[in-house]
């Protein structure tokens, strides 16, 4: 009867934090410093890996070292598993009063707009050692399925491995933002008025989705002009503030850009038919039970469905 062989064939699993240090930074002196051993003790456990696996894993590279083939299909297998087990402590319980973690957003622009100043904020107030990294939107499954992000929000995803929780949609609707000394800032903001102006619309770059209000007004059978396009809305209140464009957004998003004094937001006339802005929030599944992540996703869901819920501006 064959007995099972165990793990590596018996191999220290600690020598696998030793062997992340060294494809991090591919330096037997560097990977020392980093986990506080010596430098001989360093080497003798990278003599062990070499056996272990039958392969150099790290070899001379100029004044570094570089990963051989089989260690870069190693790494981010590694840095996968190791990850999720540097947070086994937390499964159990979580103090973000005292939690030293960063956490990856995975979060489109329009969101990103009115989420980050608040999130942040928020994690300075009850969990200041806490750090966060804004990711853009790009592959969001690919970056959780790689362990590269820890949160993503926007479309619902998916894949078996990912966990997905829809929002409920934005009950704001939608609004239009155009400078305060605009014609349209005075009287009734009506249909007509508004199909007359010059637009400007923020499509992020690659997304691939149609403009919601350009399909509902192609089903109306109406056509506006639309004399600008921004991959992001970084230049849009500046834009806005100098032309007589006008802009359709999101009332949250809208909101955000209204605080410019230049600005001014009215509601939208045909919000009505507008779908909702909706979003979900995404995670790995290795993450549903640990307490950190639970405690930090309920913070954006939170944050998120306060700001989805915006007051819309009232008619002038």
């Amino acid at each position: 009867m064959n007995r099972p062989q165990p793990p590596l064939k018996g191999l220290d699993l600690n020598l696998l934090v030793t062997l992340r240090a060294l494809l991090r930074v591919g330096s037997v002196t560097q990977a020392a410093e980093a986990l506080g051993q010596t430098q001989p003790t360093v080497s003798r456990a990278l003599a062990t890996l070499r056996v272990a696996f039958d392969d150099p894993l790290l070899v001379r590279a100029g004044r570094g070292m570089a990963r051989t083939p089989l260690a870069q299909a190693i790494w981010p297998r590694l840095e996968a598993t190791l990850e999720v087990v540097d947070h086994l402590p937390e499964v159990g319980g979580f103090d973000p009063g005292s939690a030293v973690r960063t956490w990856r957003v995975v979060v489109p622009d329009m969101v990103a707009m009115p989420l980050q100043p608040v999130l942040l904020a928020r994690m300075q107030v009850m969990a200041p050692r806490v750090a966060l990294h804004f990711l853009a939107p790009g592959d969001a499954a690919g970056l959780l399925l790689a362990h590269q992000a820890d949160l993503a929000v926007g479309p619902a995803l998916d894949r078996p491995e990912i966990v997905t929780e829809a929002l409920p949609p934005c009950g704001a609707g939608w609004s239009v933002l155009l400078r305060s000394a605009h014609p349209l800032a005075r009287g009734v903001l009506t249909m007509k008025r508004w199909l007359a102006c010059r637009h400007v619309e923020v499509e992020a770059a690659g997304s691939g989705a149609a403009s919601p209000l350009g399909v509902v007004l192609e089903a109306h059978g109406l056509e506006r002009s639309v004399q600008a396009t921004l991959p992001t809305l970084s230049a849009l209140a500046e834009l806005l503030a100098h032309t007589e464009l006008v802009a359709s957004l999101p009332t949250p998003v809208a909101a955000r850009l209204a605080h410019d004094a230049r600005l001014l937001i009215r509601p939208h006339p045909f919000g009505e038919h507008l779908v909702p802005l909706r979003v979900s929030l995404a995670w790995h599944a290795l993450y549903e039970e640990d307490a950190g992540h639970r405690w930090f996703r309920g913070q954006v869901r939170r944050l998120l469905e306060e700001l989805l819920e915006v007051n819309p501006p009232r008619s002038a």
